[in-house]
Formats: C-alpha cells, sequence, structure tokens
C-alpha cells in the first residue's frame, strides 16, 4: 500500500541515524574483528578486494547484524565509498509481520544520499557501500544498526528489525583532492582508460565556471588550456585527476582558487569560491626525450605498439620551425624522406624521437639548439647558430633492425664496423657527443663474448682499438682530459705499441699540467714514429711549459730553486 507519510517525514522518519547513541564509523564497522567469521571484510576504494557477486548470495555484516541477499547482480568495477552522492530505489518492511512502512518506488522517486557520513541509518551506510550500479538486493538490519529501542513511531516500534530492498541506480564519486576540504571534485561520468594528463599538456574541455552567487565568468567547448598554465592550483589538481571524457564539477576554496588577490581577467573578486563543471575531451601528451633539451607533444596518436630501433629504416615527412614560427626546412613536408635512424642523417632530437613513435603517429618535437642543429646552425637551411628548432613529424612507416641479441658473431661484427663509419660521420659533422657514443655503442656489443674465433677476434680488436682511440679524440674535442687518458690507456692494452695512444694520452697529461707523464708519453709516441713533425711539436710545447713553469717557481720562491728538476732529458 501506498505510504500516508509525505516526503518531508519520510526523510526525517527513515533516513536518519539514532540521535540516542552515538553513531559507529562505517569503515571501522566493516573492518572490525567482530564480523562473521563467514562475513568479507570490504575495501569500498579497492575494486580488488570484492569478489565477483552472484544472484542468491547471502553476505553477513558485524555479526550478522546485516545481512544482504542479491536479487540482481550490478555492473561493473567500482563501487561507492564515503562521502559519495549515492541515488537508489527502496520498499522497506518490517521483519515481523511485513507490514511495509516505505517506498521510493511507490513515489517514484529516487532517494540520494551522501554515503558513509550519518545521513541513513548506519545498516545502510554498511550495506550500500558493497553495491554495484543496478545492483538490487534484500537487506535485513537488527535494530542495533536501525532504531534501536527507541524505533520511529508511529510506523517502526521500538527493537524492531527491518527488511529494504535496495535498487543502488547510480553513484557520484566525491573526492577530497587535497585533504582539507579545499579542493571537493564530484564525478559526475566516469571517464575511460588509465591515462590522465600531466602539468605542461595541451587539454581540450567543455568547461563552465561559476562564483558563489552562480555568475559564470567563463563558459566555453572545446576550450584549450596549457595544465598547470595561466589557471589556478586548484584547476590544475581537478584536470590531473581526470580521465578521458569524464564529466566532474569541483568546487575551489580561495585558497586554491585565487586566493586575497582574485582575478581581474576573469573579473574574480579576492577570496571568491569556486565551482567549475568540466569534461575532459582530449589532451596532448607531452613527454620527456632528453630531460630539459627535447619534448615530445602526440598530435595524432599512432597504431600498434612497436617503435623504430637504432638502425631502423624509417619513412617519416617533417617540417622544422624557428621559435617564432618560421619554416627553416620544409624538404621533407609532403616528400617522405627515406633514412637510417641514428646515423647522422636526422638532428638528434629527430632521431630520438622517432624512436618512441608508433607507425601513423604524428608529433610535435621541440628541442633545445644542442639537439638540432648546435652552435654553428646550418648555412645551407640559413639556420642560425644557438636556436632551439620545433619539428613538425609523422612516422610513415619503418622496419626495424634485427634485435643485437639475435645477431651471430658475423652479423655483430658487421654492425659494430657500421657503428664506427657512422661515429665518424658524426665526427666530421663536429657531434662528438653523439660520436662517442657511437663509438661506445660498437665496443659493447662485443664486450660479453667469449671463445670467439681468434680470427674474428683479430677483426673485433682492429675495431675496438679504432673506436677506443677514436672515443679519445671525442673526449679532447670537448676537452675532458681525464677521459681522453682512460681511453687511450683502454686503446693500449689491446695494442702496447700505438703511437697515436701515447700521443693523445701525453696530450692530455700536458693539458693537465702532470709534466713528467706527458714527457713518458711523448718520448715514448716518438720512439715509435720518430718522423712525426707533430709529436715534436708537442715536446717542444712540453718543454716551453716547463720554462714557464721554472720562471713562475723562481719569482715565488726566489733563490731556493737553483735548478731546473723538471727539465726534459735528452
Amino acid at each position: 500500500t501506498q505510504s500516508t507519510w509525505g516526503h518531508r517525514d519520510h526523510s526525517i522518519f527513515v533516513f536518519r541515524c539514532l540521535l540516542d547513541r552515538p553513531a559507529r564509523c562505517l569503515f571501522s564497522l566493516m573492518d572490525s574483528s567482530d564480523d562473521d567469521a563467514s562475513g568479507p571484510k570490504y575495501n569500498p576504494n579497492s575494486d580488488e578486494d570484492i569478489p565477483d557477486d552472484a544472484v542468491g548470495d547471502v553476505k553477513t555484516f558485524v555479526k550478522g547484524g546485516v545481512v544482504k541477499r542479491i536479487l540482481e547482480t550490478g555492473h561493473g568495477y567500482g563501487k561507492p565509498a564515503k562521502g559519495d552522492e549515492v541515488t537508489v530505489h527502496y520498499v522497506g518492511t518490517l521483519h515481523d509481520g511485513g507490514e511495509q512502512f516505505d517506498s521510493s518506488r511507490d513515489r517514484k522517486e529516487p532517494f540520494t544520499f551522501k554515503l558513509g557520513v550519518g545521513n541513513v541509518i548506519e545498516g545502510w551506510d554498511i550495506v550500500v557501500a558493497t553495491m554495484k550500479r543496478g545492483e538490487r538486493a534484500m537487506v535485513t538490519i537488527k535494530p542495533e544498526h536501525a532504531y534501536g529501542e527507541n524505533g520511529s513511531p508511529p510506523k517502526i516500534p521500538p527493537n524492531a528489525t527491518l527488511d529494504f530492498e535496495i535498487e543502488l541506480l547510480s553513484f557520484k564519486a566525491v573526492n577530497d583532492l587535497v585533504g582539507d576540504g579545499g579542493i571537493i571534485k564530484t564525478i559526475l561520468k566516469d571517464g575511460t582508460g588509465f591515462d590522465k594528463p600531466r602539468p605542461k599538456e595541451e587539454a581540450f574541455l567543455n568547461i563552465i565556471g561559476k562564483l558563489q552567487d552562480g555568475t559564470i565568468f567563463i563558459q566555453e567547448e572545446n576550450h584549450k588550456l596549457v595544465v598547470g598554465s595561466d589557471m589556478c592550483l586548484g584547476l590544475e589538481k581537478v584536470i590531473t585527476s581526470m580521465k578521458k571524457s569524464e564529466k566532474c564539477r569541483a568546487i575551489i576554496k580561495p585558497q586554491y582558487a585565487y586566493g586575497s588577490t582574485g582575478n581581474d581577467t576573469l573579473q574574480i573578486a579576492p577570496d571568491a569560491e569556486l565551482t567549475y563543471e568540466l569534461e575532459l575531451l582530449s589532451w596532448r601528451k607531452v613527454e620527456d626525450v632528453v630531460r630539459g633539451e627535447v619534448t615530445r607533444t602526440i598530435l595524432l596518436d599512432g597504431h600498434g605498439w612497436d617503435s623504430p630501433n637504432e638502425g631502423a629504416f624509417v619513412r617519416v615527412r617533417y617540417t622544422a620551425r624557428l621559435e617564432d614560427g618560421t619554416v627553416v626546412d620544409s624538404r621533407f613536408a609532403e616528400t617522405v624522406c627515406e633514412c637510417t635512424v641514428d646515423e647522422g642523417n636526422l638532428p638528434v632530437a629527430l632521431d630520438l624521437a622517432i624512436m618512441k613513435m608508433r607507425k601513423g603517429e604524428k608529433c610535435l618535437v621541440e628541442s633545445s639548439a644542442a639537439y638540432a642543429y648546435g652552435k654553428t646552425g646550418n648555412a645551407e637551411l640559413n639556420i642560425p647558430p644557438n636556436v632551439s628548432i620545433k619539428f613538425e613529424v609523422e612516422l610513415v612507416s619503418f622496419e626495424k633492425s634485427k634485435e643485437e641479441f639475435k645477431l651471430n658473431n658475423e652479423e655483430k661484427l658487421q654492425e659494430i664496423v657500421r657503428r664506427k663509419d657512422v661515429g665518424n660521420k658524426l665526427f666530421k659533422l663536429g657531434r662528438y657527443v653523439d660520436a662517442f657514443n657511437k663509438y661506445e655503442k660498437s665496443n659493447r656489443l662485443f664486450s660479453y663474448e667469449k671463445n670467439i674465433e681468434a680470427t674474428t677476434k683479430e677483426e673485433v680488436d682492429k675495431v675496438r682499438l679504432s673506436c677506443y682511440l677514436n672515443m679519445a679524440a671525442c673526449k679532447g674535442k670537448l676537452t675532458e682530459w681525464r677521459q681522453v687518458i682512460e681511453y687511450c690507456t683502454k686503446a693500449l692494452e689491446i695494442q702496447p705499441s700505438n703511437m697515436k695512444a701515447y700521443f693523445r694520452r701525453g696530450q692530455a697529461h700536458l693539458e693537465l699540467t702532470q709534466f713528467e707523464q706527458a714527457k713518458e708519453d711523448l718520448k715514448k709516441a716518438l720512439e715509435l714514429d720518430p718522423t712525426s713533425g707533430e709529436v715534436k711539436a708537442e715536446l717542444k710545447k712540453l718543454q716551453q711549459q716547463l720554462d714557464a713553469y721554472k720562471q713562475k717557481q723562481k719569482k715565488l720562491f726566489g733563490g731556493f730553486l737553483s735548478s731546473n728538476p723538471t727539465a726534459l732529458s735528452s
């Protein structure tokens, strides 16, 4: 039968907690040790802790004080948590006698309340937190978790056990993003996937922003925002918590909005509380390729999971622009550029970015000068020295090179020669860091091989020797003299009579004012090649520096130094 109570009466009567006893915390009850051994202990915030339900399943809570029997299973994975706004239909009857005392279905009006904060009787808070959207259950609640010894006259007598048929229609997740109530987010529509925007990424949203009095200060569709830029901290935190296609409402207190200064552009007064309604349509993901030097912003997602590796043959289109938008290279804007990755055919930033792309992907690569055209620029393309470059790149297709672990010894030998040759090309272009890396990768390929044939080992050692000498040359160009010494020493371990290794190591010792070691290495180099003009010139330079050193010492110590103990011996 239809209840004769008014809506106000039923709200106060059925869905209030007892005021004459302290309410126990919902989640403490559910995790407490006094649950029945057969009753599951749920964590409403974790889908993993919740087993799949089936029609007819019976679950008990708080020593049988609340019993739930599933009449119809729900859908999805999420379940409401404390503070969430839930909407249900219900029919309430007395357990003894079956007399109905209230029904939202009869009123044709679903009931909405906030879960776990005492808006409803304790038994409801316990059981609704275990339900999925669309789930319908018969719930029996003993008096200690309903209206207790007082009942709720006139319909519910003292110490009454109650039966409710409850259907969870929906719930809106409410999140306190900073833990102090300063940013309250309510999810109106779940998003998809797992990714979320990060600071510096471009997000596209439908956005409405309101003041407390309802005044709208922004209302835009497909509005582009750079996350973390030109927005308040509260809005940044909300956007970075959203998934694609998610809709939400966020209330942001002044300390996380525009504070005591307000925002003149948006006509927001000081100390204003803001409410945003947001729908995250999409965003452009920004990835660090080289931290602080090269970034990649995806403009169009590629397909598949694979990406080009070092040595892959790729087909790409790209355009290069200065920071002000001036196009400096459009040779391959329409025409496909076919080349091998990481062989010096492209600027380093492009090589590195392409090896992260998927087939069909388009992205914006922003590079510092060091990873673009460097200190020299590119005269042929009219690119000035020391300028940052933006590349728009499309990876049309690619064929990966064979993975290192799949190479046999003959193929590895071919690969180390290839890498050395690429290093030489990069060295001639003045790309000393890239050349060094290529030589290093070449030498690493055979570093763990054992029991290789003598002929192969001889050929490998020849390439490794060349790479170590060239690595020392790279470090010399970069004035990293201790590393020059390190790699020359490695070269001498392979070939103890190598003149270049002694010569370059002697140069490095001289740059570090290590005169005795420099003298020893340069004299050894001269022994190995008595006709070398370079070695003779370096020995002359060494003697001049020793003479200058002697004069300086004389000025400092006067007559204490009567001879030159560091002069070169004949």
